[in-house]
């Protein structure tokens, strides 16, 4: 069993499907939120594989057809690297009247659900009110938000929710040697197992992290803003591993002003919290807020450089305004 395997068959959202299952009200369409961005398509077929699991059947083989998206019973989607089109769930629709081939049921996994277009989930509406019989429709998506609230009412919500570093620390510590860079990378991550991964991995993890300490501590002055914009773009840092390292520094700062040191995660902070440029709990706690207003924007496919300026401006105004 991989350690992402591991940290998801021990999450909620695997149980509930799992007791779904077990006592035979498993839901025709469900939608997976999670965080996870390089291993969406990976948790979604350890999802397809408890729900197409069959104690009659060698699961073993199964399993494995659908970790290759092999098995005749399961449809992945999208079928190139452009999205979920329309032709996508035109080929869903016309498959869903297909009788499975080996199993009782047939399963479609759509990878990537927040970049639907409108028409497409439009399309997808008659089919997940009214499935055929024996058909199930699994969602994956990073964020709820750019999907229709008439999609939402059909599906049954699920969410991976962020795990803890003991939890990331286990799973990936056969992956990944450097026991001191691995604290460091989960200890700035998001709770996501592919940002702590993609952090330790990453030729550019000192980069990004010196990155964020600058905006924070060194950036005085709208004047600036400018320059950290081309210097990000210079770098070419990934923005999500960016907003999990700025999260991470400004929750520990959270915990400063709160009197709460013994939860700070990074020493860096209260090295640099002696002198916090403007900071008070007021700021950070508006700091986050944009971070999270920029997440949602950023899952929402907006342009890299213009949220990187929208951000670093809402964090000089908040230190200014709350300074008066």
């Amino acid at each position: 069993m991989s350690g992402l395997e591991s940290l998801i068959i021990n999450s909620s959202a695997y149980k509930r499907i799992l007791s779904d299952k077990q006592s035979n009200r498993l839901s025709h369409a469900y939608l997976l939120v999670s965080k996870e961005k390089e291993f969406l398509e990976e948790q979604l077929i350890i999802f397809a594989k408890l729900i197409m699991a069959d104690n009659q059947s060698d699961c073993s083989r199964i399993n494995s057809l659908i970790e290759k998206k092999e098995y005749s019973d399961v449809e992945f989607y999208p079928k190139n690297e452009k999205g979920i089109s329309t032709e996508d769930v035109n080929d869903l629709i016309e498959k869903s009247f297909y009788k499975p081939l080996e199993s009782d049921k047939k399963l479609f996994v759509l990878c990537g659900g927040e970049n639907m277009t409108v028409a497409s989930q439009n399309k997808l509406l008659k089919t997940l009110e009214e499935p055929p019989e024996n058909t199930y429709i699994l969602i994956g998506a990073r964020s709820e938000f750019p999907l229709l609230q008439t999609v939402k009412s059909r599906v049954k919500k699920l969410e991976i929710e962020a795990f803890s570093f003991e939890q990331l620390f286990s799973a990936l510590k056969e992956k990944c040697s450097d026991s001191e860079k691995l604290q460091s990378s989960i200890s700035v991550s998001d709770g996501t197992y592919g940002n702590a991964y993609s952090l330790y991995t990453s030729e550019k993890f000192s980069l990004i992290c010196e990155y964020a300490q600058s905006v924070l501590f060194d950036m005085k002055s709208s004047k600036e803003v400018l320059d950290y914009s081309v210097k990000f773009e210079k770098i070419g840092i990934d923005i999500t591993e960016l907003l999990s390292v700025l999260e991470c520094y400004l929750e520990d700062m959270l915990f400063f002003f709160q009197g709460k040191k013994e939860f700070i995660k990074n020493k860096i902070v209260l090295e640099k919290i002696s002198n916090p440029n403007g900071f008070n709990l007021s700021s950070v706690v508006y700091a986050l807020e944009q971070i999270a207003e920029t997440d949602k924007r950023e899952k929402a496919n907006c342009t890299n450089p213009m949220m990187i300026e929208r951000l670093l401006f809402s964090i000089l105004e908040g230190k200014h305004k709350w300074q008066k």
